[in-house]
């Protein structure tokens, strides 16, 4: 069984870190949102990430620098979850991200069923998404990131409020089950022209659609 790879990314539920004493930032948008969060993670403690606490700068910036690197390293791929069309005309509608599949079960296994193979991190890494939009023959991508181990991705229609439905019924629901592991039930992350620009949300009954990105800035906000 390899040894997972650290420093590195990883993608967390905001209620994980305080982004005044972890190295962190939010995926996309300002400092204090209630979306999911960027941190650096330099080990396993258990079944837990070490978070890393921030520090001074110019180290913090080569941490960051060094954990990008090896997220982008990682290995990953894309299943085919789902097909639309007919016949000889079916195409990818619905990718799950694969990720590392040599990490440690006993240590990696999620709560609702699962393992973290480390695959919510394909949201970080450029030629991933890219690929992904690639399948699908889109420029615009929908992606939930439930809990850890989780990443989904579909075409995207930014504006249509009926075109994530059915990601966000599965986001819920995956979330709802995850204890411990879960991320964001409540938010599919837009995706588009190589960059993550935003969310889609729902709070009960009611939804809303944020286009503040990604900002690499918000690590030091």
């Amino acid at each position: 069984m390899a040894d997972i790879v650290f420093p590195r990314l990883v993608v967390v539920s905001h209620t994980t870190v305080q982004h005044a004493t972890h190295l962190c930032r939010p995926l996309v948008g300002v400092v204090g949102v209630a979306y999911p969060h960027v941190a650096v993670a330099t080990g396993l403690e258990g079944a837990s990430f070490v978070l890393a606490q921030r520090g001074e700068r110019a180290a913090d910036e080569a941490l960051i620098a060094a954990a990008t690197k090896t997220t982008r390293a990682q290995t990953w791929s894309w299943s085919v979850s789902e097909q639309s069309g007919f016949w000889l005309w079916k195409r990818p509608s619905l990718l799950r991200g694969m990720g590392d599949l040599t990490v440690p079960v006993a240590q990696m296994t999620t709560d609702g069923g699962g393992i973290d193979d480390l695959a919510t991190e394909l949201l970080l890494i450029p030629d991933a998404m890219k690929k992904a939009a690639e399948l699908l023959r889109t420029d615009t991508l929908f992606a939930i990131v439930p809990k850890r181990g989780w990443l989904m991705v579909a075409p995207g229609e930014i504006g249509n409020p009926f075109a994530g439905a059915s990601l966000h019924q599965m986001a819920a629901g995956i979330a709802e089950r995850g204890g411990r592991s879960s991320i964001a039930g409540n938010l599919i992350v837009l995706w588009k022209d190589g960059k993550l620009v935003g969310v889609d949300g729902r709070e009960g009954s009611s939804g809303f659609i944020s286009l503040q990105g990604e900002d690499e800035a918000t690590w030091w906000v």
